[in-house]
């Protein structure tokens, strides 16, 4: 994370993260939709839950979400900055994609970077007390399609999956409440600044054949692991990275900020692929960057 965020390297623009992550999402997206509405794929390991949660080709039901809702925001900008339809159509199915999923967390990342989107506009607005009347216009279509949305459907089981995470009696949040409620016991008997438990609260020990057991939210994992300093000095690292994306590219900055939000409800910092493609958000947004300067200076080449 820190090398990743701290560090430009010259061949980083040779890499065409644009192309890699819209294949990487079009054949998360293919398998997935094939599992869970033709009955396809179900040979791949990682359970399904009867098709009704596909983990395409990651392995798990409760990962393939979360890097896929990373990817549909990296998309996004990619069509804010490069202006090419098909990874604004790409980034659109990702989040459709994560919606039929049936996950929360996915929604969660979503509906959170959407919603810090919109508070990272109106904070703007009062800052310079100026207004884009285009951007303005837009966002009022955006929210009022999401408000449509989730308005004609209702009474959609997908809808339903998305509100039920706010009932601290639904399938899985009573179980999640009364681990958290125990790990914050355990963490007010314990060296509250290094922690107690270091090792202990992990899904990583027990594949070395060590006993362990989970928080249920990376927060709580890191301050019982490593108590409040090592937990400062861990989610700085997410500031430090926030701090290497390019200030225009704000699908990326909201993408962080959301997974950082959702790290304190689920234990997301465990799974690899989602961390790994957190840690290449500075890198991503240093070749758009390069790309826009490139394109910009075949512009300037055409005109000469």
């Amino acid at each position: 994370m820190f090398l990743n965020s701290s560090v430009i390297f010259s061949r980083n623009k040779l890499i065409r993260y644009d192309i890699i992550v819209l294949i990487t999402s079009i054949m998360l997206e293919f398998v997935a939709f094939a599992q869970e509405f033709l009955g396809k794929f179900a040979f791949l390991p990682g359970s399904t839950l009867g098709l009704a949660r596909p983990q395409s080709l990651t392995g798990s039901y409760l990962h393939y979400p979360i890097i896929l809702v990373l990817l549909g925001f990296i998309l996004i900008q990619c069509y804010a900055s490069e202006k090419r339809i098909i990874y604004g159509i790409f980034g659109i199915i990702s989040f459709v994609m994560c919606i039929l999923s049936f996950s929360r967390s996915a929604a969660f990342i979503l509906l959170g970077g959407l919603c810090v989107l919109i508070l990272t506009g109106i904070y703007k607005v009062i800052k310079t007390k100026r207004i884009k009347l285009k951007n303005f216009y837009m966002s009022l279509m955006f929210i009022a399609i999401v408000l449509a949305f989730f308005y004609c459907n209702q009474n959609s089981i997908y809808v339903a999956r998305i509100f039920s995470a706010l009932n601290a009696n639904s399938e899985g949040n009573t179980q999640r409440i009364v681990i958290w409620q125990n790990a914050i016991t355990l963490f007010k008997n314990t060296n509250i600044f290094i922690g107690s438990y270091t090792g202990m609260f992990t899904n990583s020990t027990a594949n070395f054949g060590g006993q362990s057991t989970v928080a249920e939210s990376g927060l709580l994992q890191q301050l019982l692991n490593f108590g409040l300093l090592g937990a400062l000095l861990y989610y700085l690292l997410f500031i430090r990275i926030k701090r290497n994306i390019n200030k225009n590219h704000v699908w990326l900055k909201v993408a962080l900020i959301a997974s950082i939000l959702e790290s304190f409800i689920y234990q997301s910092i465990e799974v690899l692929p989602f961390m790994a493609i957190l840690c290449i958000l500075p890198l991503t947004s240093d070749y758009l960057n390069d790309a826009r300067n490139r394109k910009r200076r075949r512009i300037k080449i055409v005109w000469r």
